[in-house]
């Protein structure tokens, strides 16, 4: 008896056939996107990840027919979607096609929204477009739509404008505006890169559950691979504008055979990996469009590069439906993703304890005053920092983690004095610091420094690199000028920057070596607490795996101690003895970093916790998906500030603040009634 023949495979909804992007610039014509094949069928996401600049968003440009004019164009290639080539067709039918069958969500809402324009008319426009010339029937669609992608009275928002939104509300219009057709295909470029580890789960839980109703497919653009993992079928791995690996997400995490992918998977910092232990980096990084390597891109990057990597290699089958661009695939010695040779198991070395803390904080607020009125007077307060307590001692690491809008930059910016507190006191050294009039603050500057999350606007643009690191030291009066050029040489040289960066300016670098200068210049008068505000947030995988050694290792070699915000868990968790979860002002629980995501005790961190995409698809964990945004600081809600959204809240939570107690053997705090 013979057996039934396997179901044919689905046709794909969408096919890239050798796809050359190319951009006319002053330095010649350059190709961003060589050669780049892929499809995805109807009801599947396919991934598409790599660094910045490896032509990920330009790739999607070119099937939107959005690539700017006139110096971009596709000079060759096919873009096949519902029997047409979208690559030759003529801009009055793409248009047709833009919005109605293809749907786009943009990696910024800000940029993507007109600030001059409700959320109504806006997304009234897509309707009017492509369905219907009644403009009522259009704003009743816009209703329905933001209704459907879960925004709150949305009869209500309709009417109003992108800037009274928060981050995750934009980004679900978009995600509406995207969707308004119901599309055959969605791409979405970086749909969460700039969001909340809690506001990403519920775009990510929002994209899939509109995905299984409209049977969609998604080609998803992001530099995260713990998101590829949790949401993909399937993987392209591209690196300087061209295919390196393409499979199935199973295969490619399991059994990576590009040297690339393999560095990419390597370099993420995971909740099993052992606290501040060095991380595998990717040197280097990827070359510009117009200094492209001859032969296979990566090979200026690779540790298994030989002869034959001055020719291109192409791409070829390791399994079914699995290839790889790399002459050495078969030799390469096994896979071992997610581990350090250079890092045992286990737990960090505990930090020895003081005999007296660094630094203290104690019952630290920040109220800004919120004037209304002709007159502008202070009717309200928004309470940024709302009762802080946390000590910081000699060479540790604190972690401070919470969503955006809970108070952490503040919190920073009071401890190095930025922002002068409302209240309460900053016991650094035995010196109260609050009080401080800048005069007398001046000389513990020296001992508090700051990193910021954007270099680009922290670092002055019209000055040089030594200049900038030098400000400093021509601040607090510190030797001759022949002194501070030595200075400025040997910071660069410590923070990993050749000595000719000292006369070149910060645009001439990439965003990894503009946060080096930025810490070169934070370390210059030798502190002993920085507050490193995001330092990585910003940065690709294998750049931010850099920064994060480079940190460690300084704080090795000086014996420094650090203040790490970040809204990425993981991270924090390598880096951090400690975790504090601030909410609204208030940390809600402290404890140590292992202790902290071994066993986390608020309803808050647990939610927090949950929501890390783990970059492993055959363990992906069950997200706790908290409704709604942070409340406002200027009008927090009664009780415990957190009970708006917590699923265990009572009536006792809504009337009752919760103080931190101590829970457990360990030094662990957490504010909440009950014990979960």
């Amino acid at each position: 008896m013979t057996q039934p023949a396997a179901p044919a495979p689905a046709a794909p909804v969408l096919e890239v056939r050798d796809l050359v992007t190319t951009f006319d610039t002053d330095a010649g014509r350059l190709t961003a996107v060589d050669g780049v094949s892929f499809s995805v069928q109807r009801g599947r996401t396919l991934g598409i990840v790599g660094e910045s600049g490896c032509g990920k968003s330009v790739t999607a440009l070119s099937i939107m027919r959005l690539l700017p004019q006139p110096m971009g164009r596709i000079q060759s290639g096919e873009i096949r979607f519902d029997g047409l080539n979208l690559a030759t067709l003529p801009p009055a039918e793409m248009r047709r096609i833009r919005g109605d069958r293809i749907g786009m969500i943009f990696q910024e809402p800000m940029t993507a929204l007109n600030p001059v324009h409700t959320i109504g008319r806006q997304l009234s426009e897509v309707f009017l477009l492509h369905r219907t010339n009644d403009k009522r029937e259009a704003l009743r669609l816009s209703v329905e739509m933001l209704e459907k992608v879960g925004i709150p009275s949305p009869e209500i928002r309709v009417g109003e404008y992108p800037h009274q939104l928060s981050g995750g509300m934009r980004q679900r219009v978009v995600i509406a505006m995207a969707l308004a057709c119901r599309p055959a295909v969605v791409i979405a470029d970086e749909p969460t890169t700039a969001l909340d580890v809690t506001i990403q789960a519920q775009i990510l839980e929002l994209m899939q559950s509109l995905q299984q109703e409209l049977g969609m497919a998604i080609v998803l653009i992001t530099h995260d691979l713990g998101v590829i993992a949790d949401m993909c079928d399937d993987v392209v791995v591209m690196y300087a504008g061209r295919v390196a690996e393409a499979g199935p997400v199973d295969r490619i995490f399991a059994a990576p055979s590009h040297p690339y992918t393999r560095g990419l998977l390597n370099s993420i910092p995971r909740l099993t990996s052992r606290r501040k232990s060095r991380l595998n980096i990717i040197e280097g990084m990827v070359p510009s469009l117009a200094e492209m390597p001859a032969g296979c891109r990566f090979q200026n990057r690779c540790p298994w590069k030989v002869e034959a990597c001055g020719v291109q290699p192409p791409l070829t089958p390791v399994t079914p439906g699995h290839t790889v661009a790399c002459h050495r695939t078969a030799e390469l010695p096994p896979v071992s993703v997610g581990t350090n040779p250079a890092a045992d198991a286990g737990s960090a070395p505990a930090v020895a304890a003081a005999s007296a803390p660094l630094l203290e904080v104690r019952d630290l607020c920040m109220h800004f005053p919120v004037r209304e009125g002709l007159f502008q007077r202070a009717k309200h307060a928004c309470r940024a920092v709302d009762g802080i307590n946390l000590t910081v001692n000699p060479g540790e690491t604190i972690g401070l983690v919470g969503e955006s809008g809970c108070g952490k930059s503040t919190l920073g910016k009071c401890i190095v004095r930025l922002n002068h507190p409302t209240a309460g006191q900053l016991v650094f050294e035995g010196t109260d610091l609050a009080p401080l009039s800048a005069r007398a603050l001046k000389p513990h500057r020296r001992q508090l420094q700051m990193i910021f999350q954007d270099p680009v606007e922290s670092l002055n643009a019209r000055h040089t690199v030594g200049d900038i690191i030098a400000e400093p030291l021509v601040i607090h009066g510190l030797g001759d000028p022949a002194w501070r050029q030595t200075r400025v040489l040997a910071l660069l040289a410590k923070v990993g920057l050749p000595a000719n960066a000292a006369d070149r300016y910060p645009f001439e670098f990439s965003g990894g070596q503009r946060q080096r200068i930025g810490i070169a210049r934070a370390i210059a008068l030798e502190p002993k607490l920085i507050v490193c505000d995001e330092p990585v947030s910003a940065l690709d995988v294998s750049i931010q795996s850099q920064v994060l050694n480079l940190l460690l290792d300084l704080q090795r070699e000086m014996g420094l101690s650090y203040l790490f915000i970040a809204h990425n868990l993981a991270v924090v968790k390598h880096v951090s003895d400690r975790i504090a979860i601030m909410y609204l002002g208030r940390i809600v629980e402290i404890a140590g970093a292992d202790a902290i995501y071994r066993e986390p005790r608020h309803p808050y961190t647990r939610a927090l916790i949950s929501a890390i995409p783990q970059p492993d698809p055959t363990h992906r964990q069950q997200r706790i998906v908290l409704k709604g945004d942070v409340p406002s600081p200027i009008h927090p809600p009664t009780g415990c500030t957190f009970h708006t959204r917590c699923p265990h809240a009572t009536d006792r939570c809504k009337v009752e603040a919760p103080a931190l107690r101590t829970v457990g053997a360990e030094a662990h705090e957490v504010s909440c009634h009950y014990d979960l």
